[in-house]
């Protein structure tokens, strides 16, 4: 029997209908053979089967010398199995059913009645599409989440350690190196924006201590009515700021933040004759709050995060003169107008002899 096969494995061989078997191995990635001593149909049994095949997935190859043909084997799926460790049966419970996540691929259909129970132990199981482990050289990194019955809970929060494992499958029948998570109850972040405030950008990073490597802040935004949620996370020791132009956030209590608008000013400045008057240097003053800004092709020089008070305006340009403005007074969440006119008073001229 000749034959190519993309996996390596043992086999028991003989005769269908016969007790009469003996063992062999079929090699990987070469063209090889078998010799067969008799003429009939003969049974290929695999002796593992860590990987289903695609014109074989019950494991057993059928071959009839009356009709020869070149045997081509290859792998439709990779088994993977692991555990999910909980700590009590009361979280094991919550659980309908999980889904795995293999790079980058979600499979969704592993329900409670194909999973045993051991000291709350989950034992599952998982068939990876072949492409996807051969395109990734046969290592792909896996997570686990669970899926709760949506009558009970409205969502999890329960933390799988670690986050993800890497796996690795075997060309050779074997079984792929996978990992066995703990399961344990964490904690929703869940905060408030009042009033509400859409697209927020909300940052959350772990404290710091000398015990903790802590990982990159993570970065989520509000939703339509001002609500944000993140986890299931290990430990309640977050701490969230949130961020959006033109607002400033005071944390009223955890993950709660009130919103207001930072007052703003816009100055308008022209010439005697309403014309607007571009790359004026502008400043406004209150207290000790010192700021500058140039107006635009428009004329208009823009203050955002101000703080409420009284701002006193100057504006300079070459060649212009500009008088006294009134004192602007800007009050909490206010966007102030005003508005500065100059006079022309000299003119320069450039020339070469």
């Amino acid at each position: 029997m000749a034959y190519f096969s993309e996996v390596e494995f043992k086999v028991n061989f003989g005769l269908k209908g016969t007790d009469q078997f003996k063992a062999a191995s079929l090699h990987r990635n070469s063209t090889s053979g078998l010799c067969l001593q008799k003429p009939g149909t003969y049974e290929f049994i695999m002796e593992n089967n860590y990987v289903i095949l695609n014109e074989f997935p019950s494991g057993t190859i059928i071959y009839d010398t009356y009709n020869p043909r070149f045997m081509n084997i290859t792998v439709d799926k990779y088994r993977v199995k692991g555990e999910l460790r909980f700590k009590s049966e009361e979280d094991a419970d919550r659980v309908d059913e999980i889904g795995i996540e293999v790079g980058g691929h979600k499979f969704l259909d592993y329900d409670y009645e194909d999973i045993s129970w051991e000291k709350y132990w989950k034992h599952y199981e998982v068939f990876i599409p072949a492409k996807l482990v051969h395109d990734n050289d046969y290592t792909l990194s896996m997570s686990v989440f669970p899926i709760i019955d949506r009558m009970a809970d409205s969502e999890s929060d329960l933390v799988f350690k670690p986050s993800e494992h890497e796996v690795t499958f075997s060309p050779a029948n074997k079984p792929a190196v996978g990992g066995n998570f703990k399961v344990i109850p964490g904690n929703i972040i869940r905060g408030q924006i009042t009033p509400p405030l859409a697209d927020c950008e909300v940052t959350i990073r772990r404290e710091t201590t000398k015990k903790i490597k802590v990982a990159d802040p993570v970065v989520i935004y509000t939703d339509s009515k001002g609500q944000f949620r993140y986890g299931p996370v290990e430990t309640d020791d977050y701490v969230v700021s949130v961020a959006k132009n033109d607002y400033v956030f005071t944390e009223t209590k955890p993950f709660h933040f009130t919103a207001k608008k930072t007052p703003k000013l816009d100055v308008l400045v022209s010439d005697s004759e309403g014309k607007p008057l571009e790359s004026v240097f502008v400043t406004a003053s209150a207290g000790t709050t010192f700021l500058k800004a140039t107006t635009n092709a428009e004329g208009v020089a823009k203050f955002s995060d101000l703080v409420p008070g009284t701002y006193y305006l100057t504006a300079i340009l070459k060649e212009y003169q500009f008088g006294r403005s009134n004192p602007v007074v800007i009050a909490d969440e206010e966007h102030g107008l005003a508005s500065l006119v100059g006079d022309r008073i000299a003119f320069s001229v450039y020339g070469r002899l």
